[in-house]
């Protein structure tokens, strides 16, 4: 009915609630822009109108606060249409956004508000502070705000001044603020905005260059750190699936947790030791990128304690060991529950030939840990696990032969071909076919055919 659906100007009719829903998706996950409220039709791309998204929101719970935060968020993102110039917000309040120059901000101008008719400064956006920078106006202004900067070690972005941190990686930082959308690049050690072309050129071509992940920049030369990194936090270990198997999964610090003035960390080098009565031997070394969250290490022989430590290098080197981590437990028992996909995931075949009954599916992940340790049963882990891996290797062969038995029993019951166990002679005789050859006609009555 005309209630439940809605018109297009690109002449698609819609249904309201699902056109509703889809608006309130794209309002939640910031998707605002003209390019992103398009028609649901795929294919078509045609702009859903502002009057338009109000008449679809009219009567839904909610409609009308959900269209003014659509308005509010395309408000913060607006993006004028004069080239050389830029919003910015003015510091007083009930005062809204300014057109400014883009040289003025630059280059921090104290402008003047048309509404308020207060100067405040273009480049931090906040009142006018004549003789000093806008770090050193904001310390003397908040110096609580200055002291968690420090203590955080946060950088301000040169455009927008949201603060961002590095938690891994480069010096190339990246402004991911909702003015910026991640097009702002800027250095993490000068504070000067960059291009995307200056991600190695900033950080090379002079002496005592270190790279992009050095201590030292084209404008901050002095002060070149040597150092490695210290002793790194515990990190957190767990039993993840991978498979049939377990895999051992290693969780590092996720803030920069080494000084400021030491080359951020580019892997992690992860340590396994095997717990035993004679103390801990170690069993494993691998590398892993400090960029990702955490890494696994693969190929540990289950139902063996396992401890872990990590060391933190940098373009200096390799710094300490961390302290150990507690003992783990590597069985499928000790898996956590993680809704995360499985890496290896293990498909079950099926067996299902003509009339015969299909075969019992191998047995999956589940199966297994459910197996390993069944809560009437006496038998150990290892014992559990290794007679269910026999039990699929048994379903498997039982098929296998079957099939061969059936391939035979099929080609016996045809027969000899149509000439087949005569050899023709030159004077139109016939005699039996040689048995001592090592070749033997389809259907002779060769040996019986093994089965495995």
């Amino acid at each position: 009915s005309g209630a439940e659906t809605a018109g297009l100007d690109c002449g698609h009719l819609v249904c309201r609630e699902c056109t509703g829903d889809l608006v309130e998706a794209k309002v939640g996950c910031g998707e605002v822009e003209r390019d992103q409220l398009t028609c649901p039709v795929p294919k078509c791309g045609h702009t859903l109108e502002l009057d338009l998204i109000q008449q679809i929101l009219d009567g839904r719970d909610g409609g009308e606060e959900l269209f003014e935060k659509l308005l509010q968020r395309q408000a913060a993102r607006y993006v004028p249409e004069e080239e050389g110039c830029s919003l910015v917000t003015c510091p007083s309040p009930d005062c809204g956004k300014v057109l400014v120059e883009d040289d003025a901000i630059t280059n921090k101008e104290v402008v003047e508000c048309p509404h308020c008719v207060k100067p405040f400064c273009a480049g931090c956006e906040n009142p006018a502070h004549p003789g000093q920078s806008c770090a050193e106006a904001e310390a003397e202004r908040d110096p609580e705000l200055a002291k968690l900067l420090a203590e955080e070690k946060w950088a301000r972005c040169p455009v927008c001044r949201a603060a961002c941190a590095r938690d891994a990686g480069c010096n190339f930082m990246t402004c991911p603020s909702e003015k910026c959308k991640g097009k702002t690049f800027f250095c993490f050690l000068c504070n000067e905005q960059l291009e995307a072309r200056d991600h190695s050129e900033h950080y090379i071509g002079f002496t005592g260059e270190q790279g992009a992940f050095g201590s030292v920049c084209k404008n901050v030369r002095e002060g070149r750190s040597t150092a490695k990194p210290g002793v790194p936090p515990t990190p957190e270990i767990s039993v993840r699936p991978h498979g049939f198997k377990q895999a051992l999964h290693v969780t590092w610090p996720p803030t920069q947790w080494w000084p400021s003035d030491t080359p951020p960390v580019i892997y992690y080098r992860v340590q396994v030791y095997l717990e035993g009565p004679g103390g801990p031997k170690l069993r494993e070394t691998v590398n892993r990128n400090a960029n990702d969250p955490f890494g696994q290490v693969l190929g540990l022989q289950s139902h063996y304690d396992y401890s872990v430590t990590i060391r933190a290098a940098n373009v200096n080197g390799v710094g300490p060991e961390s302290e150990p981590t507690s003992p783990i437990f590597l069985a499928p028992e000790s898996i956590v529950d993680t809704s995360e996909p499985d890496p290896a995931p293990v498909r079950a075949k099926r067996w299902k030939r003509g009339g015969e009954e299909p075969a019992p599916a191998l047995a999956t992940k589940a199966t297994v840990a459910a197996l390993v340790a069944p809560p009437d049963s006496g038998a150990a882990p290892a014992a559990a696990a290794r007679e269910v891996y026999m039990q699929r290797d048994l379903v498997m062969m039982t098929n296998s032969s079957r099939a061969v038995v059936k391939k035979k029993q099929a080609r016996d019951t045809r027969g000899p071909p149509a000439g087949a166990g005569v050899v023709p002679q030159a004077n139109g005789s016939a005699k039996p076919p040689s048995q001592s050859g090592p070749r033997q006609p389809a259907g002779g009555g060769g040996g019986p055919v093994a089965e495995r």
